[in-house]
This record gives structure tokens, C-alpha cells and sequence, in this order.
């Protein structure tokens, strides 16, 4: 199993649904998440670039042909049409947002699921001192809070893997309430 299907696993109660993927790194994890949800599910991938769209269009095209996958070039903090999402994919998003807009990143990601349950997986790193790579860190107890106040119920941090020496990503999840 990869790194990226460990950090997803925890989260996914069921295959199925309707997935979105967004952030960088989408490639690996959509791989991942396609295993998940199986082929009854469809997913969505959210990029700004064509060439990550196209990327990822080709790894799913030959590592995971069975899946409904809908690559979508847009702009994830703009309105993006999509349907009512069962479950949502958030790697390496929010460390890139400053950290007095991270809150309304979250609760505009919130509006995509589905209301009474639609699920938010974040995968970011745990760390609390920016750097040229994570420029405003959001760990998990970071997350946590954020996530409460953007209408998110039942957080739980899900799963860690290690990155180097001293660093770990970590995965979190949260529920829509309402």
C-alpha cells in the first residue's frame, strides 16, 4: 500500500459517492482515493494548471481505468460546479493560504458537501514554523479549531506518516453538520 492510500483510508466509511480532489500532489492521492471509493464512485479533480489536469488524466488512465473521473480546471476558492460532494480531498491547500484567510478557505469548502455528513480530508504537514515550503503551517490542532469554526463537527486527526527526520504529514478529518 502507498503513503497516500494509508493517510485516506481512515476516512472513507464506505465505497461510492461523489469525490473531489484538490490541491497539489493530486496525481498520487486521486490514485489512492480511486482505490478507495472503487468504480462505482466518481471523482472529481480540481486544478488550476492543464498540465497537472493532464498529468493526472494520464496516471488514472493507466493505473486506475475503471474510474468516473472528471478533470476540472478551475480555481477551487472560486464558485467551481460541481455536484453536492459525498467527500472532499484537501492535500497541501491550506499551508499555502495566509493565515487570516485559512477559516474562510474551510467554509468555503464546506458549501461543496453534502449537508449531514459530507466528509473533508486534509492532508497537510504537522508542523508550527513556516518555511519556504510551508509558508503559514496549519497542524493539526490548528486544523481543529479552524475547522469548528467553519461549521465542521466531529474532527479527528486520522492519520500520520513520517516525511525526513523530524516532520510528519498528517491526515484530518472533519463532517459537514448541517
Amino acid at each position: 500500500m502507498s503513503g497516500e492510500h494509508d493517510l485516506l483510508a481512515p476516512g472513507i466509511l464506505r465505497p461510492g459517492g461523489i469525490w473531489t480532489i484538490i490541491g497539489s500532489d493530486t496525481g498520487e492521492f486521486a490514485v489512492a482515493l480511486s482505490k478507495l471509493v472503487g468504480p462505482d464512485a466518481e471523482i472529481y479533480v480540481v486544478e488550476k494548471s492543464e498540465r497537472a489536469l493532464e498529468k493526472v488524466r494520464r496516471d488514472l488512465a493507466r493505473r486506475a481505468p475503471a474510474i468516473h473521473i472528471h478533470c476540472v480546471r478551475a480555481d477551487y476558492m472560486q464558485p467551481v460546479d460541481l455536484p453536492p460532494l459525498d467527500g472532499m480531498v484537501v492535500v497541501n491547500v491550506l499551508h499555502q493560504v495566509k493565515l487570516e484567510r485559512q477559516q474562510g478557505v474551510l467554509r468555503h469548502l464546506r458549501e461543496f458537501l453534502k449537508p449531514h455528513g459530507g466528509r473533508l480530508i486534509l492532508v497537510d504537514h504537522e508542523v508550527r514554523k513556516g518555511s519556504l515550503r510551508v509558508r503559514y503551517p496549519v497542524n493539526y490542532e490548528s486544523f481543529e479549531y479552524l475547522a469548528g469554526v467553519a461549521g465542521f463537527v466531529e474532527m479527528r486527526r486520522i492519520a500520520a506518516l513520517p516525511v525526513g527526520l523530524s516532520r510528519e504529514i498528517y491526515a484530518a478529518l472533519a463532517v459537514r453538520g448541517e
